[in-house]
């Protein structure tokens, strides 16, 4: 019984010691088409709530839609993770962007000097980008 309580005590600890700080991200607007552009690019707005981004990612072709958005934080890094679907119907021969409109929230991120980077995965392919706010 003695041994119950320990455990008890000591994962009750590490449950309240381990939490990682709370995070969003919320991505209301996604646009693909032929780009006009020679690098992907991210743009990067403080605002009250966290930061306001605006990604440009180039593709292979424009041929893809947004399937999954997810977010990591570890202090001031942050790593974002797009997943894209191949979208035969709405393709054409041509180079290809994405660009994304999205908000990263949370406790600390409405501020200069947070590291992100970028990681987006294209049918098998993998893009990465890292920018600071």
């Amino acid at each position: 019984m003695n041994k119950a309580i320990l455990l008890f005590l000591v994962l009750l600890v590490m449950g309240c010691t381990s939490k990682e700080p709370d995070v969003g991200l919320e991505v209301p607007f996604v646009t693909q088409g032929c780009s006009g552009i020679s690098e992907s690019s991210s743009e990067v707005r403080v605002t009250t709530e966290g930061l306001s981004i605006v990604s440009s990612i180039l593709t292979d072709k424009p041929c893809y839609t947004l399937k999954k958005a997810e977010i990591s934080r570890k202090g001031d890094d942050v790593t974002l993770y797009f997943t894209f679907d191949s979208d035969l119907a709405n393709c054409n021969a041509c180079l290809g962007v994405e660009n994304l409109i999205y908000s990263i929230s949370g406790e600390g991120l409405n501020k200069t000097g947070i590291n992100i980077e970028l990681v987006a995965y294209f049918s098998g392919n993998e893009t990465r980008m890292k920018f600071t706010s």
